[in-house]
């Protein structure tokens, strides 16, 4: 009985840490402050198209070429694109 629970113990420790490092892959968002890890954060450190809502990549992407407006000079906030597809 004492070795089931030292194997139960060493499974959720295992567990345990495996999360841990998860969470510390991620970073939060500069534009609206959302945690964010993996495909849900662009290289720019904005939220990414496939983050849930994309309301955050909207705002502050190109809708046609999808590069950050952070890196453009130019871009329209009306219709959303930055200067070389505009």
């Amino acid at each position: 009985m004492k070795k089931l629970g030292r194997i139960l113990v060493l499974c959720l420790l295992i567990s345990l840490l495996a999360f841990t490092a998860l969470a510390e892959d991620g970073d939060n968002c500069m534009y609206c402050g959302a945690y964010r890890f993996g495909d849900w954060l662009c290289e720019c450190g904005l939220c990414s198209i496939e983050a849930e809502p994309a309301d955050c990549w909207a705002a502050t992407h190109c809708w046609e070429c999808g590069d950050c407006f952070n890196t453009r000079s130019k871009f329209c906030t009306e219709c959303h694109l930055c200067d070389d597809c505009y």
